[in-house]
């Protein structure tokens, strides 16, 4: 059952309708954030130039772009960076900021819905998603069962059992919370012998207890295509397919390729410091170099592979059918797809109301112009 409010919650709740009050309120949550704007230019390895051979604002001037921004709009926007904004001549100017950002995509996402019904219930539930999109014929790893610390709840046949049912025969599988973003929580288990093996280290299952904070989702990990394992086979990489609808058809709107790294099992750039490579949607080959937390790179640290021309299988596929999927989910203007590649075709991992804009937004000039042109 959902917990109560405490009497706080409450409070502020109740104090937040009050104009004044809410004014308050706000100007105090951005006083708290000063410190957080200022570290972000002060910290060394937070304020790592993505741009080496560009000349630099000083430290003075960044942390002023910061203030004034949290100053704007309430928050600290950390892609300061990653947009190349530390250079001398580029302001906030050049991109869209990013609580704008959001408040757009949300915006058209909601008003896209029309008749009131809430379509995020089918990409935010994980199991839900997988439920729908192979219900209507596509293609998603198989979910296994629903995991907490106590207990396993197995889907087929149907059955809660304790959690240490879970050792009693051989699996590869990966387990997600239900309503995770960016990876957060998200990790390999195998069990090998009657023995858990997690993120690809031998495990207890006191210390697979612990992972287990909610309601995890366990899928069948999925064999992914060689040219796409070639980079990192730790780690599932991806297509982001972001797709837009506009009048009733889905079209491509963005498209990178997401791979891990350093034996990490997701290939999020945030939280697991995997990369992101733009897809010429032209020829299904990526283009330029790789973006993670630290900067640009020509190719993969681990691998040694190239990024600059490599070739993807399927990925025409992999567009027509989350173009074909988002008129499926036709309550939604754009959607962020995780698209990955098995050996004989596109696999969908999960769909994002909530796509981060922050990557694309690095990765294309162009993006601040096409995406405040679509339509609502």
């Amino acid at each position: 059952m959902p917990s109560t409010p405490g009497p706080v919650h409450t409070l502020l709740r109740v104090a937040n309708k009050v104009p004044g009050v809410r004014h308050a309120l706000r100007l105090a949550r951005t006083a708290r954030q000063v410190p957080g704007a200022v570290r972000l230019v002060t910290d060394p390895e937070a304020s790592r130039t993505f741009h080496p051979e560009a000349p630099r604002k000083g430290t003075a001037r960044m942390a002023l772009d910061n203030v004034g921004y949290l100053l704007r709009h309430g928050e600290v926007d950390p892609h300061y960076f990653q947009y190349g904004l530390d250079r001398i001549g580029k302001t906030w100017n050049d991109v869209i900021p990013y609580a704008e950002f959001r408040r757009l995509r949300d915006r058209r996402n909601v008003a896209a819905g029309g008749s009131g019904f809430d379509y995020l219930c089918l990409l935010r539930d994980k199991f839900v998603f997988a439920q729908f999109a192979e219900s209507l014929g596509y293609r998603t790893p198989r979910n296994l069962a629903f995991l907490k610390r106590g207990a396993m709840e197995r889907l087929s046949p149907r059955e809660t059992l304790p959690l240490d049912a879970l050792l009693e025969a051989d699996l590869d599988g990966f387990c997600k919370p239900f309503d995770g973003i960016l990876g957060r929580g998200a990790f390999a288990l195998r069990i090998e012998g009657g023995r858990p093996v997690v993120n690809g280290k031998p495990a207890t299952l006191d210390a697979l207890r612990v992972r287990l904070s909610g309601r995890y989702l366990l899928q069948e990990r999925m064999t992914q295509h060689e040219a796409l394992a070639r980079f990192h086979p730790a780690s599932v990489n991806a297509l982001r397919v972001i797709t837009v609808l506009e009048g009733g058809a889905a079209r491509l709107f963005s498209t990178h390729l997401r791979v891990g790294a350093h034996g990490e099992p997701t290939n999020s750039v945030g939280t697991g410091g995997g990369f992101a490579i733009v897809i010429d949607s032209e020829t299904g080959r990526l283009r330029g170099r790789g973006l993670t937390r630290d900067g640009f790179h020509d190719r993969h640290p681990d691998s040694d592979v190239v990024f600059d021309g490599y070739e993807l299988p399927y990925f025409d596929e992999a567009v027509a059918l989350a173009c074909r999927l988002h008129e499926d989910v036709r309550g939604l203007h754009s959607v962020g797809w995780d698209v990955a590649i098995a050996p004989d075709g596109p696999v969908f991992i999960e769909g994002n109301d909530n796509w981060g804009g922050g990557i694309t937004m690095t990765l294309e000039p162009d993006f601040k112009e096409r995406f405040l042109a679509l339509g609502a």
